[in-house]
């Protein structure tokens, strides 16, 4: 981005027992080409050395800052925590189990810039592969396309965004503390709401790693899951109909039921094993026809 000055990034990372992870994660950001980052890690209750993982980074970046909240509160509270902390003109939450391509930060904020975006949106991998991604930058204004465009993509995770820190301030945003499932789609589709153009950045990859254990699935244990889907669904179902746009939210949720499938070939001939990915849960396939493993979102 040239000699001009950079603006500060804060990328919200909530983290529970993930040291296997955590590593690979932080090696991403810290060896961005994009240097001006403010690391917000936030330590929900974790009982592993995840803490002591992330002191050793803390010490050797001083971009990096250790929050710490008890009990294992979930997702939505450690953001709210991080971003109650972040002071960077950008804001990106990442999972601690996930990671990013080198120059993720450098072509999101790019684009953003030079479109005067209020939000960017990448391309995610599975499993080392595409899903089904961008293929060329869009700018996106409507409501309709804001909302729709993204979701052929991934479900509006929020992961797959950079949000200018203003959206969020000035909408008053923050994640549904109530919510274990659902909170980032009801964050997302409110930032989108609010957000007057969009951007879909086609050439880097948010490379998401599903695992059971996760701060979601902890939480999920408690038999909470299920009806915060269907709470979290409600919640932006009636947002939408007071605002005008329930018709939009009832396209959303029909179209993602089924969000996309992908096939895994062997010599890009042989199908092996074929992945079905829903809102609410991931499907695999041995051969794209024997059902294998699902793990629930």
């Amino acid at each position: 981005m040239g000699s001009v000055v950079q603006p500060l990034v804060s990328v919200v990372i909530p983290f529970y027992n993930v040291r296997e992870f955590i590593p690979r994660c932080l090696e991403s950001i810290i060896h961005q080409s994009y240097k001006n980052l403010e690391v917000i890690l936030v330590d929900d209750g974790s009982t592993d050395d995840s803490v002591s993982i992330c002191d050793s980074y803390i010490n050797a970046d001083s971009r990096i800052k250790l929050v710490k909240i008890q009990n294992n509160s979930g997702p939505a509270t450690a953001r709210n925590e991080g971003l109650r902390c972040a002071t960077g003109d950008f804001i990106h939450f990442m999972d601690s189990d996930d990671f990013i391509d080198l120059n993720y930060y450098e072509s999101m904020l790019t684009t953003m810039l030079e479109t005067g975006a209020d939000i960017s949106c990448s391309n995610r991998c599975e499993l080392g592969t595409a899903m089904p991604f961008i293929k060329q930058t869009m700018i996106l204004t409507s409501l309709n396309d804001r909302i729709i465009e993204p979701a052929k993509y991934a479900l509006h995770n929020v992961w797959r965004y950079v949000f200018k820190r203003t959206l969020i301030t000035d909408n008053k945003l923050l994640f549904d503390e109530s919510l274990v499932a659902n909170e980032d789609l009801l964050f997302s589709v409110l930032a989108l709401y609010y957000a007057k153009r969009i951007v879909l950045v086609p050439d880097v990859f948010y490379h998401h790693v599903e695992r059971r254990g996760s701060i979601s699935s902890c939480r999920a244990k408690r038999g909470t899951i299920k009806s915060d889907r269907s709470r979290g669904w409600k919640l932006l179902k009636d947002f939408a109909r007071e605002r005008g746009f329930g018709h939009i939210i009832h396209t959303l949720k029909v179209k993602g039921d089924l969000v996309s499938v992908y096939t895994y070939k062997l010599f890009s001939l042989i199908p092996v094993l074929r992945k079905r990915t829903y809102s609410r849960k991931t499907k695999y396939y041995l051969f794209g026809i024997l059902p294998i493993m699902t793990i629930r979102h």
